[in-house]
Parts: structure tokens; C-alpha cells; sequence
């Protein structure tokens, strides 16, 4: 048999496909977006002790082996995601976008090649926008709010409210509409100083991406397309602490800035009647940035594209908009970050504070025999696995809530000054279309930050979400109705514990109780949370099952402490 004839009997018996991004750069790495999402096995025989070769050329990720013990036949094997080990330098420096290849091999124990595949690549140098070709999302990394070439238009606006006695560059601390376009309008006005020359962008742009230029170089060479300058002053509105928006069409690009600080903005705008009702709502503004190049006033600028926003005749030109505020949120860092040392840092600064275990007085009792009241105690408070409050289960009148231990302690505290909190899923936080190497983490960092903004998050898919909502409104307002009783809690805490050491099973018990309710106002509003008008309780049930069965006695829970919002909760935990 020829070497032909067998490798296309191999070809007919095993199977290799690899599904892959078409372009890298060094932004997609940085941002932990995989360059390989998944490789699939298949073979009609069982393969046992093979392996997957992955390489690169250029060498650009180090070559890289998946070790598979057993594949039984007719079974199809995904393999997602490999963690890849690149070549920074080389992302970083590569002078010039080329083609590069990625090279798939599945051998055998003997060392036979059972399948192969080789796919093309385009690689990008650090500053190429890769359009469709990668997540769009990644546009938002080419806003470079730290970049050093910002700082002397930064101090030439300064300098221009001052002289105009028109306050400072403050971002939105002063929570006013007019300071807002005022540090705007300074921003323009130094840009004008620049004497920025106009270039034309790439015909094609959005689909094939381009090289766009970062501040430092359009300082330099004086010259800026529609991408360009709406990047730099988006990363100068940035740099001063407003949120903005890139807003793409197929042939041009321009920015938008909100007026306030918006809680419940999505990453992605796709509609453009969003961006008009925002309009008309007074919470945004747009700004035609190429006429930085014509030395055109401010109020220009606005009134321009304003038009873009209310001509329905571009309305077919609108691609998308790209909230960068959100896109930090969920871990998409400014180029700029990478590449400079984070001097002013110290080290105790991005430590993780150990975390304090209270220490509790534990009284035994001199007898171990149930009284008399222990027993009306137990059938008083019904002591028994029936009692929620002793065995907490999931269900349709609960909603679980993701919250990390650093920000309980605020999230009672914004309650307690009666401030409400809107629902959102997890699932809005993940990149579109795109899962990424490091995602509970940008998760998380996202909950987090968006506390501020009055955001909860539930680890519940949307409609799952939607429904619980619905459910515990209804629960709560018709118990609240016809009993006249707040039954609704939001529970901090939670104890795992067992009847038995030996037991197998594990409970779980709510420990600090806030007393909330749940507001809708209309249906596009949404679900909001608040604290309810009474105090906050710790779970005493929990307590007297502890005293009775496990003679434990924990004391300093009566009255809870506090600080100056509410509860101590970092204390009562």
C-alpha cells in the first residue's frame, strides 16, 4: 500500500477539527480571550494513549501537548480551550500585520499521525483594531485614558476652566449636566491646539478591522481618521472620570458621553432607538470628533451628530455602540495598562486582607438534660429540618444572590440609607459570544464594582431570573396584604452544619436576616430592592438549636452591634 493510499484510510477513520479565532494580537491575549475555543476527536476505533500536538508558525505560542488516556470509538472528544503559552515580546513588537498558521497533529502511542489540520491566521501588530475578525467588544482596550501623551491637553483644559472660572476637570462629582459639557468643551478646545489633520479611513474598517493610531502617534504625526480621534477623546473624557461610547458605523465612527453616571447601560448597544430615547431623555450627547481637524467649535460638534442620531436615512449605517465604562467592568483593560510598570503601587495595596474569624464565649451548661422550657422552646420555635430556618433549600421563592465577602458589609449599608438595587443576571456580564480563560473572576470583579451603581446579580439565567422575581413579588405583597407581615428577607450568611459528625448530610441555616421588599413600578423598570421598615434580626432560631444540640451559646448577637449604617456586618459574621 502507497503512503497515499494509507493516509487517506487514517483520513476516513479519524477525525481532527479546529475551531480558532482568525486573527491575534496581543490585545486579544491580554484579555484572556482563548485563541483556540475548542479542538474535536473522533475515531471509529478505541485510541487509547494518544495525543494532540499543537505548534505555531511563526512560533508565536509555545507547542503545546493534550494527552487523551482513552477515546472509545464513535465517541467525539472536545477539547476546549488549551492554555496556550505566547510569545509576548513577539505580539508586542511584530512590526507589520502578517499571515501566521496554527498546526494540529493527533498521533497514536507509536507515534503515527491519525489526523492532522492546519489553519490560517492573520497576526496583528499591538495596534490593529481586528474588527469582526475578533471580539468587537476589544475596541474599547484602544481607549488609552493613562496614556502619557494625554497629560499636556489634560493641563491645557484645566488651565481653560480655570481661566473661564468654570470649575475643574471633576468628571461627574459635581452630578451636573452643564459641568459636564463645560470639562467637554475644554477638552475640545486643547485638541484644537493640536492642529490634527484629517486622514480617511479604510473603506472597509468595521469587517476588516485597521491600525489605529494611539495618542502619542497622532500627537506626532498630526494626523487622525474618524477612529482615531474618537478614541482620543475617549480616552481623555476617561481619564477625567466620564463614561463614554464608540459609536460605529460602517463607514464612520464618533463618540458619545453619558451626562450622569448610568447604572444600567449594556455593553453593547445594537439599536439605535435606544441611543435616541437616551437622546431625548437629556442623558447623553454625541460628538462629531473628525471636526477636531476643521477647527470647528464645540456646539458643531454636538449639533453634527445629533444628526447622525435623528436622520433616518443613516439609520441603516448603524452598526453598534461600545459602552468602554462597561467594557473596564467586565476586565477589558486600555493597551496603555500593559505596557507601563505600576510604579505608585506598594505592595499592601493589592494584598488580600486575611480574613478575621470571631472569636466566641462558648458556656457549657452543667447538665446536658432537656428542661422543661428547652422543650416548649423546641416546639415553639419548631426546631425540626421542617423549619427553613434551620434547612434552607433553594426554590421558587428564592433568589440567590452573587456577592463576594468584601462588599456585604456595603451592600446592608446602601439598604440601610434607603437606597434601592436593581436585578440583573450573571449572564450579562460575559463578552458576546466569547468565554474567557479567566471569566469567574471578571465575574466577580464586575459584581463587585457594580454595587456602586446599584446593581445586583444573580447567578439565574434571565428568564429564570424574571420568573423568581415574579414570584416572590407576588408571595411577599399578598402575605404583606392579607397578614399584614413583612415575609420577605434578604439572608447574609448562611451555616453549614450536620446533626452528627458521622451524618452525611448537610444543612444549610440563614444567618443575618434584613428585612426588605421588592418595588415595581412599571413593566420596563424593572424589579427593586429595598430595605423594609423594620429591624434587622439574626437568626434565633439558629441560636437555641445550637444552645440545645450542640451547647454552644453564642453571646453578643443581642443587641446586634451596628455601625453608622445599620448592622455591623463584618462584625456579626
Amino acid at each position: 500500500m502507497s503512503e497515499v493510499e494509507s493516509k487517506q484510510q487514517l483520513g476516513s477513520k479519524y477525525s481532527l477539527q479546529v475551531d480558532c479565532t482568525s486573527a491575534l494580537n496581543f490585545v486579544l491575549q491580554q484579555n484572556s480571550v482563548p485563541l483556540i475555543r475548542q479542538i474535536l476527536i473522533s475515531s471509529i476505533d478505541n485510541i487509547t494513549d494518544s495525543k494532540v500536538i499543537l505548534r505555531s508558525n511563526p512560533e508565536y505560542f509555545k507547542a503545546h501537548t493534550i494527552h487523551i488516556a482513552n477515546l472509545a470509538a464513535n465517541q467525539v472528544l472536545a477539547l476546549d480551550k488549551p492554555k496556550l503559552v505566547f510569545d509576548i515580546k513577539l505580539l508586542q513588537e511584530l512590526p507589520e500585520n502578517i499571515k501566521g498558521r496554527i498546526e494540529a497533529v493527533w498521533v497514536n502511542e507509536k507515534g503515527e499521525v491519525l489526523a492532522e489540520q492546519q489553519v490560517e491566521i492573520d497576526l496583528l501588530t499591538i495596534d490593529t483594531w481586528g474588527g469582526e475578525r475578533q471580539p468587537i467588544e476589544l475596541l474599547a482596550s484602544f481607549s488609552q485614558p493613562n496614556a502619557a501623551a494625554l497629560s499636556p491637553v489634560l493641563v491645557k483644559a484645566s488651565e481653560i476652566l480655570k481661566n473661564k472660572q468654570s470649575g475643574s476637570l471633576t468628571g461627574y462629582l459635581e452630578r451636573d449636566r452643564d459641568a459636564v459639557l463645560s470639562q467637554l468643551n475644554a477638552l475640545w478646545e486643547s485638541l484644537l491646539q493640536q492642529q490634527i489633520h484629517y486622514i480617511v479611513s479604510p473603506a472597509s474598517f468595521v469587517k476588516a478591522g485597521q491600525r489605529v493610531r494611539l495618542a502619542k502617534q497622532v500627537f506626532e504625526e498630526k494626523l487622525a481618521c474618524c477612529l482615531d480621534s474618537t478614541l482620543l477623546l475617549s480616552a481623555l473624557a476617561e481619564q477625567i472620570g466620564l463614561d463614554t461610547l464608540v459609536i460605529i458605523e460602517e463607514r464612520h465612527a464618533y463618540l458619545g458621553v453619558w451626562l450622569n453616571e448610568t447604572p444600567n447601560a449594556d455593553l453593547i448597544i445594537d439599536d439605535i432607538q435606544l441611543l435616541r430615547k437616551r437622546y431625548d431623555l437629556g442623558e447623553i450627547v454625541f460628538i462629531e470628533t473628525t471636526l477636531i481637524t476643521q477647527q470647528a467649535k464645540f456646539i458643531s460638534a454636538l449639533e453634527t451628530a445629533k444628526q447622525y442620531i435623528k436622520d433616518e436615512s443613516r439609520q441603516n449605517e448603524f452598526y453598534l455602540a461600545i459602552d468602554v465604562r462597561q467594557s473596564r467592568l467586565r476586565g477589558i483593560k486600555p493597551i496603555a495598562a500593559y505596557l507601563e510598570k505600576r510604579n505608585h503601587l506598594d505592595e499592601t495595596e493589592i494584598e488580600w486582607a486575611s480574613a478575621s474569624i470571631p472569636v466566641y464565649d462558648i458556656e457549657r451548661p452543667i447538665e446536658n438534660k432537656t428542661t422543661r422550657v428547652d422543650r416548649w422552646l423546641r416546639r415553639l420555635l419548631d426546631l425540626s429540618l421542617r423549619n427553613k430556618l434551620l434547612n434552607f433549600k433553594d426554590n421558587r421563592y428564592s433568589i440567590p444572590l452573587q456577592c463576594s465577602e468584601l462588599t456585604l458589609s456595603k451592600l446592608e449599608d446602601a439598604l440601610a440609607n434607603q437606597e434601592g438595587f436593581l436585578f440583573k443576571s450573571t449572564e450579562s456580564i460575559s463578552l458576546k459570544d466569547v468565554q474567557r480563560d479567566n471569566e469567574s473572576q471578571h465575574i466577580d470583579q464586575y459584581v463587585d464594582e457594580s454595587l456602586s451603581r446599584k446593581l445586583l446579580f444573580s447567578p439565574l439565567e434571565t428568564p429564570l431570573l424574571e420568573k423568581r422575581l415574579i414570584e416572590v413579588y407576588r408571595a411577599s405583597r399578598t402575605a404583606l396584604e392579607e397578614g399584614g407581615a413583612n415575609t420577605l428577607f434578604l439572608a447574609i450568611g448562611f451555616l453549614e452544619w450536620k446533626e452528627s459528625e458521622r451524618s452525611k448530610r448537610t444543612f444549610k441555616a440563614p444567618l443575618l436576616l434584613i428585612p426588605v421588599q421588592i418595588t415595581r413600578e412599571t413593566a420596563k423598570t424593572g424589579y427593586r430592592l429595598f430595605i423594609y421598615d423594620d429591624e434587622p434580626r439574626f437568626n434565633s432560631t439558629l441560636l437555641q438549636l445550637l444552645r440545645q444540640d450542640f451547647e454552644l451559646d453564642i453571646a453578643g448577637l443581642n443587641p446586634l452591634p451596628t455601625d453608622e449604617s445599620g448592622v455591623d456586618v463584618n462584625q456579626i459574621l
